[in-house]
């Protein structure tokens, strides 16, 4: 019988995959990949520039009252590290993604760090790669909100604040896991899932065991976390207590009576954003199948990685937190630990063969992952590219053109007009009528007879309208109303529109 441990390449792999070499080429991997997405400096879609108009043009003070002016929130933390590199760096997009930047970086050594503590360094390898090409990891590593921040957190948590509270504690460890526990709830909102996840079960294991000089320790830390939580509401928290989820955010609740819900918050995360939507069945299988392994050898480093992931379901229930896509981001570490530690579990089933095995495996569950960050890599596309569009409108602009600026393209439009000089002076903002045709057509109503008028679309609301999204329900009514179309530029998600509209007659 062939004996892969007999052949000389295959030897040399099964001896290399250990050692330190191998992790290190994978985190090499990693940082190409991170800062390939940070290079490519795609233009701030929505929701980043307006968080980065909230950052450059509020005084710091005004971040513990949020939301802030541009319906944001972000934790203070955030938005002080934010505010330091922009005083230090400047406005570009540059510096606004390079905390993300910092975060996630550290975030690949943080991981290599945790998954040989809980598997076999082989498998510890295979989890880092999954890390590592995991397309929302790589893409939330440069982006301006804090959800690359969270999983940074996330780690530092499991790597610096669990792992001691594994074993027995002094007071000096007790003090200070403490206070970083209690300043770090005020860099991250769902840590306090990952900190309370971590201490809760092993309390309950001190009440158990009986050991009193842990159970008090714990609780001490377990202390310091609820005072800084504490005064993190008093400051800042109780402002979100009035706000409702939008309809979109509602997709990620659930009943806690409903069993079926459960199931399909998980499934959801499972497509995204942990990237195993073709293959949903047999990752929810080596997820359980690690869980069972995690459980079997040690109970206590089961419920410390499952008590987050269940608190984060609780909250759901309530309707507090959204189990959804990205603010689930920092549970995808212990997704992604959790599977490897299943395929690892069936490898060591099929003995000499376990590292072909566990190869063959990962590259099946996670070919996806792998295609798209790699497709990304050699062909990057941004989110919404308008500062694309505002260049070529720039260039191509003439004395007394009209610029009509649709409601969800304005925060863009307004960081790149003022913070990045395009100095667009005679423009039209349209009020925010999400659904609505007849706000937008009193809108249009006011550009009746103008010669050149420009219209600047990003982040468009895709509610069907007549069979159409509301950007071509814009340029068919114009069309339609007398418009003639004179030039046109498009960027992915972003797109502007010169129409003469001279013989606009539509009466509105």
């Amino acid at each position: 019988m062939f004996n892969p441990a007999k052949n000389h390449y295959l030897k040399n792999i099964y001896n290399l995959i250990p050692s330190t070499i191998f992790p290190w080429l994978i985190t090499a991997l990693g940082i190409i990949l991170y800062l390939r997405q940070y290079l490519i400096n795609r233009s701030l879609w929505l929701d980043e520039a307006m968080v980065s108009l909230d950052i450059i043009q509020q005084p710091v003070s005004s971040f513990l009252h949020q939301p802030l002016p541009h319906d944001q929130a972000a934790p203070f933390g955030f938005l002080i590290i934010e505010k330091l590199f922009l005083s230090l760096g400047g406005t570009g997009e540059y510096v606004l993604r390079l905390y993300p930047l910092i975060a996630g970086l550290i975030s690949l050594w943080l991981f290599s760090r945790w998954a040989r503590i809980y598997l076999n360094a082989e498998f510890a390898a295979l989890a880092l790669f999954t890390f590592v090409i995991t397309p929302s990891l790589v893409y939330f590593s440069s982006e301006v909100k804090p959800y690359g921040t969270d999983v940074f957190f996330a780690l530092l948590s499991y790597v610096v604040i669990a792992e001691p509270c594994l074993k027995k504690l002094d007071w000096s460890q007790t003090g200070g896991l403490g206070l970083l526990g209690a300043i770090i709830i005020w860099f991250s909102y769902p840590i306090i899932f990952i900190l309370y996840g971590i201490c809760i079960p092993l309390l309950l294991f001190s009440v158990i065991q009986r050991d009193r000089s842990q159970l008090l320790k714990l609780g001490v830390i377990v202390l310091y976390w609820s005072i800084g939580l504490i005064l993190y509401y008093i400051f800042l928290l109780h402002h979100f207590t009035h706000i409702t989820y939008g309809e979109d955010m509602q997709s990620g609740m659930i009943s806690l009576t409903d069993y079926r819900s459960w199931l399909r918050v998980l499934n959801d995360a499972f497509r995204y954003p942990v990237g195993t939507a073709h293959y949903l069945r047999f990752a929810k299988l080596f997820f359980f199948l690690g869980g069972y392994s995690f459980f079997k050898k040690d109970k206590r480093i089961f419920f410390i990685l499952m008590s987050p992931l269940l608190l984060v379901l609780l909250a759901c229930g309530l309707h507090i937190y959204p189990f959804l896509g990205r603010l689930v981001l920092f549970l995808v570490p212990i997704f992604l630990l959790m599977i490897a530690k299943g395929i690892g579990m069936i490898s060591l089933k099929t003995g000499r063969w376990k590292i072909i095995t566990a190869f063959l495996l990962t590259g099946i569950l996670f070919y996806d992952s792998c295609f798209f960050t790699f497709k990304e890599f050699m062909a990057p596309q941004g989110n919404e590219e308008i500062r694309t569009v505002m260049s070529y409108v720039k260039k191509n602009i003439k004395p007394g053109d009209v610029l009509f600026i649709y409601y969800a393209a304005r925060p863009a439009f307004e960081y790149y007009n003022f913070i990045r000089g395009f100095s667009f002076n005679n423009y039209i903002e349209e009020q925010k009528a999400r659904n609505q045709p007849s706000k937008w057509v009193n809108d249009l109503n006011k550009l009746h007879g103008s010669k050149r008028v420009w219209i600047l679309f990003s982040h468009v609301w895709d509610s069907q309208i007549n069979g159409m999204n509301e950007a071509e329900y814009f340029l068919h009514y114009l069309s339609t109303s007398g418009g003639q179309m004179l030039d046109s530029s498009s960027s992915h998600g972003a797109a502007a529109y010169l129409f003469n509209l001279s013989h606009f007659y539509r009466d509105l």
